[in-house]
């Protein structure tokens, strides 16, 4: 398992975001889609961050990522 205290919450975030549409995008067993979900959830992730936000500078986001 990943040890998700050393990534970070946003990029944590993001993947939630993809995964959800993923789940909604394809056809995937009912159980499945709740496992997929409850292991998301135990996740630590940023719930506050927009990646859709076109006003500001991505590589000033997250300042490692430089």
């Amino acid at each position: 398992m990943v040890n998700e205290n050393k990534i970070d919450p946003i990029i944590l975030s993001y993947y939630k975001v993809q995964i959800e549409q993923n789940i909604e995008n394809n056809n995937y067993h009912k159980l499945q889609v709740i496992l997929i979900q409850k292991n998301i959830q135990k996740l630590n992730f940023d719930t506050n961050y927009d990646f859709s936000a076109s006003d500001r500078d991505a590589s000033l986001d997250i300042p490692y990522m430089n």
